[in-house]
């Protein structure tokens, strides 16, 4: 691959950019084209059956043209342990190498862990539930990290991994990709995008991304019925 979008999982015929216009980014674009765009946006984002790019007004170049080139173009890619969020890892690797190239790129695999609240009666008991929670979600991701730095090697990407501890998913992701230790450029994320429960789960969590983050988002699609995802 090496940089380009030799990856099927990223292939140019695969993927439809799209521009978002974020709440608060244009004091030009408001009410209805602002409600018109985003409505383009979302819809894409929920029925295209492609890999979808979503940008965002204020910064439709910021992918491609980058104040600090030093700095390593990197995407958060957010996982539940699912092999529906793990679709998202190979597309993103793929995208940010394709971006960056020939300079450096990174990725930071998160999870966020939902913490179990505790009453007098039982805070021992539940304490020891939330570390062994943090723990498995730490182990989880040193093993994928792992894997993926071997499956991707030849992009010669840094990979990273952070665990977030809170309540609300949505806020925790963006707080690790907008003002985490890890300076991140955009968000990558898989979702089936239609209906049933897989929608409710990692469906919600990209539809709430979408108007919450001010960064450009990569919504992946995971391969249809039949065929295998790829092995990380």
């Amino acid at each position: 691959m090496s940089g380009t979008f030799g990856n099927p999982d990223l292939d140019r015929d695969r993927l439809w950019t799209t521009r978002s216009v974020h709440p608060g980014s244009s004091p030009v674009r408001t009410g209805f084209t602002r409600w018109v765009l985003g409505s383009v946006a979302h819809t894409l984002a929920h029925e295209s059956t492609v890999h979808t790019l979503i940008l965002r007004e204020s910064e439709p170049a910021s992918l491609l043209s980058r104040s600090d080139a030093t700095r390593p173009l990197c995407a958060l890619v957010p996982l539940d342990g699912s092999a529906l969020s793990e679709t998202a890892l190979i597309p993103a690797a793929g995208l940010v190498a394709a971006l960056a190239a020939p300079a450096q790129r990174a990725l930071c695999l998160a999870q966020v862990v939902k913490l179990v609240q505790a009453t007098a009666d039982d805070e021992g008991f539940v304490r020891q539930i939330n570390v062994e929670a943090l723990q498995r979600a730490i182990t989880y991701l040193a093993i994928a990290a792992e894997r993926l730095q071997m499956t991707a090697k030849e992009l010669r990407l840094a990979i990273t991994w952070s665990v977030a501890q809170e309540n609300d998913v949505v806020s925790a992701l963006v707080g690790l990709a907008e003002h985490g230790e890890k300076e991140c450029d955009l968000i990558v994320i898989s979702t089936h995008g239609r209906g049933g429960l897989e929608r409710l789960v990692m469906g919600s969590v990209a539809e709430r991304l979408l108007t919450t983050t001010k960064l450009p988002m990569l919504i992946v699609r995971p391969p249809k019925q039949g065929c295998k995802p790829p092995v990380i």
